[in-house]
């Protein structure tokens, strides 16, 4: 045989074994891409008769707790409702233990938060068939009330976001959830955010009156949140130039600034 042939022959082979490979990639990529399926988180849990039944008992519980004013108990009733239809119990539960000593601030509550946990997570058995998306749903947005009125401001934002994952179908829950963090961003002085939540209420309910009120309070608090903010910046990069500029003999007072009343920004002109 030539060598001419058996080149013909080897590039041919070659050629052969690149296009299966080219089809194995393919096959591979294709079911790579049959096994990856985004899950929802209002499809991912389910329960069965027994534990929705047990889950609004303990719903029906807090309720009534949290009427009473004991906060805390309707706290732990909601929480080991959730705990039951997600089937996940934590066997340290720090992150939902309220400290019996209500003076504590947010960022003490955060620190003793941060523990590390370990979850029992249980397996769905044949019976959990029925889709609990909506009473999770509740449950944290109930949950989320007993910590506004504990003042455990970043526990209620947490849970009202956790809440709306569920996608909740009740007009009524919705406006209740974003209203609940929209108050715990306001004391967190997170105003932007708040009213962001109050816009939404209003695509809802255009005559909720908490909402129309916060629509006419929050702006000019913003711009006021804002002005002191832009002040405090120009303040500190004077104080820059200054250091800067003394090497030179100068300082910022050889410049002007000129604020701009329609943008709020400066323009800067030198003077001798």
């Amino acid at each position: 045989m030539s060598s001419t042939t058996t080149d013909e022959l080897n590039e041919k082979l070659n050629q052969e074994l690149k296009i299966d490979q080219e089809k194995s990639n393919v096959e591979e990529t294709t079911t790579d891409q049959i096994k990856i399926k985004e899950i929802k988180l209002k499809d991912k849990y389910k329960t069965n008769n027994d534990d929705l039944k047990e889950a609004n008992n303990l719903k029906v519980l807090g309720n009534m707790a949290y009427t009473a004013n004991e906060h805390k108990k309707a706290i732990e009733y909601y929480t080991e409702a959730i705990s039951l239809l997600k089937k996940e119990q934590e066997q340290e539960q720090k992150d939902n233990q309220i400290n019996n000593n209500s003076d504590d601030d947010d960022e003490d509550y955060k620190n003793k938060s941060k523990v590390n946990k370990i979850i029992e997570i249980k397996e769905n058995t044949k019976e959990d068939i029925i889709p609990c998306f909506e009473e999770l749903s509740i449950l944290y947005s109930n949950r989320s009330a007993g910590y506004l009125s504990i003042k455990q401001y970043d526990s209620v934002i947490r849970d009202c976001n956790i809440a709306l994952e569920f996608e909740p179908t009740p007009i009524s829950i919705k406006i209740k959830i974003y209203h609940r963090r929209a108050q715990a961003r306001e004391q967190l002085n997170k105003l932007k955010e708040s009213l962001e939540d109050y816009q939404e209420i209003i695509k809802l309910d255009s005559s909720f009156p908490q909402a129309q009120q916060a629509l006419k309070r929050l702006p000019p608090k913003i711009k006021e949140k804002e002005d002191k903010e832009r002040e405090e910046m120009m303040g500190k990069l004077k104080d820059l130039g200054n250091t800067i500029l003394g090497k030179f003999g100068m300082s910022t007072d050889n410049f002007q600034f000129v604020k701009d009343p329609n943008t709020g920004g400066y323009s800067v002109n030198f003077k001798k």
